[in-house]
């Protein structure tokens, strides 16, 4: 994908020329007058005449907006430059026929996509397969959530860059339409509210008093009920063979998430 996108960074002269030739083109293409393109764009038929005589080279965002809408193309396309060793007329063309319909927001995507790290990445694309299976028809009986599990896990709490990323079908409930994500409960601390092995429905709202939440704190996730105490913040576990756990001053600590309830898997 990365060798036909447009570079951000390719800027040369001559880029009111440029314009008119893609204008021009998909002007021809939809057999407009300059007349009927002023009237179907809402640009005015003098800045129309400009930009395709290259008098204009630096049209408004408001014009540039317009014309993106009409012809259902992101307006980056109206903005972006090629490199003088390719034939311009060539892939001018090429893109006529064969449009690149990517907004703006999903260039800055693509973008931060190159930039992270292996395992976000994966954790990143298990999220979009996670929305795309939420798009697709199906079974209204059906929630596609991603759930976080922990890779290694010991006396209910798990290091969190351990953690791996896949998504589940769960039974629709209401607590499944409330959730952000799932996580798996590892450990006994929570009971008897929750049992290890059970899959958790949680959403992103940080957790208030006396709630049960998903924590980080100091790289290492817990699934506690959340007190704020004299003196500071604690953990509870529900089972009472389990300490709480104090937060103290200067630790790395925010919640995650809260737990909403328990979801059914498929």
């Amino acid at each position: 994908m990365g060798e036909n996108l447009p570079s951000a960074d390719i800027w040369e002269e001559g880029g009111g020329r440029e314009l008119s030739e893609k204008l021009r083109l998909l002007k021809e293409r939809e057999g407009f007058t300059t007349q009927m393109l002023a009237d179907c764009s809402g640009v005015p038929l003098g800045t129309l005449n400009k930009i395709l005589s290259g008098a204009t080279k630096d049209p408004s965002l408001k014009t540039v907006e317009r014309l993106a809408r009409l012809f259902g193309l992101p307006m980056r396309y109206f903005c972006d430059v090629y490199p003088s060793g390719q034939s311009r007329a060539a892939l001018l063309e090429q893109e006529v026929e064969q449009p690149l319909l990517l907004t703006e927001e999903e260039y800055q995507l693509i973008w931060s996509l190159r930039r992270i790290t292996g395992r976000e990445r994966r954790i990143l694309l298990t999220m979009v397969e996670t929305f795309d299976a939420l798009h697709r028809p199906g079974s209204p009986a059906r929630q596609v959530l991603p759930c976080y599990l922990p890779t290694r896990a010991e006396g209910g709490q798990t290091a969190v860059n351990s953690i791996a990323v896949r998504h589940i079908s769960v039974k629709d409930s209401e607590t499944a339409r409330a959730a952000d994500f799932a996580v798996v409960l590892y450990g006994s601390a929570m009971e008897p509210a929750y049992h290890a092995g059970e899959v958790l429905a949680l959403s992103h709202r940080p957790a208030g008093q006396d709630e049960i939440g998903l924590f980080n704190l100091n790289g290492e996730g817990y699934i506690r009920l959340y007190q704020k105490v004299r003196g500071g913040v604690r953990l509870a576990a529900l089972n009472r063979a389990f300490p709480n756990i104090s937060v103290e001053e200067g630790s790395q600590f925010c919640c995650l998430g809260t737990v909403v309830g328990r979801l059914d898997l498929l």
